[in-house]
């Protein structure tokens, strides 16, 4: 259902970030981040105040289709812990993904499930009901670094968490090791998970930077994944290579795999400046929508064609549409 208009603001005294947000298909809002200190996470005239244990807690607000809150829930321990993306599968579910260092609870409600990491953050994925009641979790990490930025949930009930990641990581959560050690400072990751626990993990990189931002469910069960990388990078996140690289400081890439993480197509495109892939949508008949910002002058033709766009100040942003083959179906920019 169409939203009605509105705006609202919530909030403490110290630093709080909304950094991902979800409408869920009965029109209410799901909203992830984290905050400092005290937070009051009621935007309307009624108040629900939560402290965090540590340097930065994470929080999940439930919001109706006009804007009042149904619930709030915060989790987190002494470290720095926050969602960083949130969404809403078709029974009302709402799963959250984000980073935790140090011992934290993942538990939101009264109950406790106590997690350690170990490394510098370890990634935390989590699924509640409808009625808030805590379903599962699943932590992965290792001696490297992981952050996941990005969460998708597909009509079977998997969640998709994209990112990056530096060292070495175990992207298994549960008794096995599924590990990858990155090839270069960032590399990027997709994972699938449900109740049951991994199936799948894909990554890939380069010596330089690639980094996952956002990933989207198709119709399908496939999952479309959009970043930035730099250098030159392998950007087949399966057994194949497919070497890319950048024309400027960083391009965009699209990629896209099945139902099983096996890799469909992979597209990128740039130009002089620093291009960045932020967004990804998957709408009808596989139409994929990306989302970003370009510095300078960009092609945003992933294929042999090209359409050539100047930035007008520092940057620029894009919105380019391409087929469910991959090809370039329309582009656009906003100055």
């Amino acid at each position: 259902p169409p939203l009605p208009p509105l705006s609202m603001t919530f909030g403490g005294a110290g630093e709080d970030r909304a950094l991902g947000v979800a409408v869920g298909p009965d029109g209410s809002i799901a909203v992830t981040g984290g905050f400092q200190g005290e937070v009051d996470l009621d935007p309307g005239p009624a108040s629900d105040h939560h402290l965090s244990r540590g340097v930065v807690d994470g929080f999940v607000l439930r919001l109706a289709d006009d804007g009042a809150a149904l619930w709030g829930r915060s989790f987190g321990g002494p470290g720095l812990d926050e969602g960083r993306d949130v969404a809403v599968g078709p029974e009302g579910q709402v799963a959250v993904v984000g980073t935790f260092q140090g011992t934290v609870d993942l538990d939101p409600g009264a109950g406790e499930v106590r997690r350690e990491s170990s490394g510098d953050a370890d990634v935390l994925p989590h699924s509640r009901a409808p009625r808030r009641a805590y379903q599962w979790r699943a932590r992965f990490g290792g001696g490297g670094a992981a952050q996941c930025d990005a969460l998708a949930l597909t009509d079977e009930g998997a969640a998709i968490g994209a990112g990056r990641f530096q060292g070495e990581v175990d992207f298994d959560p549960g008794e096995g090791e599924v590990l990858r050690r990155s090839a270069g400072y960032d590399d990027a990751f997709v994972v699938a998970l449900d109740a049951a626990g991994l199936r799948y993990a894909r990554t890939f990189g380069g010596a330089g930077l690639v980094q996952a931002y956002d990933v989207a469910a198709c119709e399908d069960g496939g999952v479309v994944v959009a970043g930035l990388f730099t250098g030159t990078a392998d950007l087949d996140p399966g057994d194949g290579v497919e070497s890319r690289s950048s024309g400027g400081r960083s391009d965009v890439f699209v990629v896209a795999m099945d139902r099983a993480g096996d890799t469909r197509w992979i597209r990128t495109f740039g130009g002089t400046g620093s291009d960045f892939g932020h967004g990804v949508a998957c709408g009808a008949d596989g139409v994929v929508v990306v989302a970003g910002r370009f510095r300078g002058t960009v092609d945003l033709d992933p294929g042999l064609g090209a359409r050539e766009h100047h930035a007008a100040g520092r940057s620029d942003g894009f919105v380019v549409a391409l087929s469910a083959e991959g090809a370039l179906l329309l582009s656009l920019i906003h100055i």
